[in-house]
């Protein structure tokens, strides 16, 4: 097994933090209050509320199989691929219910869709990177 340059881990712990965020964000969405809800924008009340449990399912694996594979990335293990790819996966199907059927994206901010191509383009990139550190021999 060779040693990776010093970015691979970098970036992997950059991701992992990432990752942590978005756990954060899943159990902060999971667990809103009533009054919580009722705080934010129309648009999302109605993608949270809305939201199938399908969605919700996929939302929770895309971020939670980010952090463990991105952490597996971190102790170069080569595990950390195919979590990756499961969560990227998860996250493109997460995306369907807001982006594809819930009818609401004409009523998505520049922000939501700058966050939604942000989340994507890191995902994919998680993903990338894992396969090269796994085609250039630096995971176990």
């Amino acid at each position: 097994m060779a040693n990776p340059p010093s970015w691979v881990r970098i970036c992997a712990i950059l991701g992992a933090l990432w990752m942590a965020f978005g756990c954060f964000s899943y159990l902060m969405e999971a667990q809103m209050s009533a009054e919580a809800l009722a705080t934010l924008p129309e648009v999302n009340r109605e993608i949270i509320t809305g939201r199938p449990t399908w969605a919700m399912a996929a939302f929770a694996l895309a971020v939670w199989g980010g952090l463990a594979g991105t952490i597996g990335l971190v102790l170069r293990r080569g595990w950390s691929v195919p979590v990756l790819g499961l969560a990227l996966l998860a996250t493109l199907i997460a995306y369907i219910w807001p982006l594809l059927l819930s009818g609401l994206t004409a009523q998505f901010a520049v922000s939501d869709w700058i966050l939604a191509i942000t989340i994507l383009i890191v995902q994919f990139a998680l993903y990338w990177l894992a396969r090269t550190a796994r085609d250039r021999n630096w995971l176990t």
